[in-house]
């Protein structure tokens, strides 16, 4: 998913980690991963100085060398899904960010696809930017 906008406003909402928009990806991994380990990276990780961690995950499908994880992610740090992954022994084989903040994949039906985002999808964005500008300010 790939948004284009000239509002700066917005997009530094969207895209800095003090503002806590969520992001959904979904991740297809090597191995099988550990209902356990997924929790260690929800508590959280160091690597390479920084704190990162999943604020939620579902584990989708296993197979018999991969496993598919929905994963929730908050911050946004470089390559912060494959280092969390790697740091419990998986490569992300692939990644796709599915929502990022009210929108979806959903919005387009099929990849490669270009769509004005308008109605309640460019409201919510919108509502987002005053809410979280507005709080900035005080």
């Amino acid at each position: 998913m790939l948004i284009l906008t000239n509002d700066g406003d917005l997009i530094n909402v969207l895209t800095s980690a003090r503002y806590g928009i969520k992001k959904i990806y979904i991740a297809k991994v090597t191995g099988v991963v550990d209902f356990k380990d997924l929790l260690k990276l929800k508590s959280g990780i160091k690597d390479e100085g920084e704190f990162l961690k999943l604020e939620r995950f579902e584990i989708l499908e296993k197979g018999f060398d991969y496993s598919i994880v929905k994963v929730e992610m908050i911050k946004g740090k470089k390559h912060e899904v494959k280092r969390l992954f790697k740091s419990i022994g998986h490569d992300v084989i692939e990644l796709r960010r599915i929502a990022h903040g009210p929108v979806d994949i959903s919005l387009v039906s099929k990849s490669g696809q270009i769509k004005k985002i308008e109605g309640e999808v460019l409201k919510k964005l919108l509502y987002l930017k005053k809410k979280h500008l507005k709080n900035n300010l005080e």
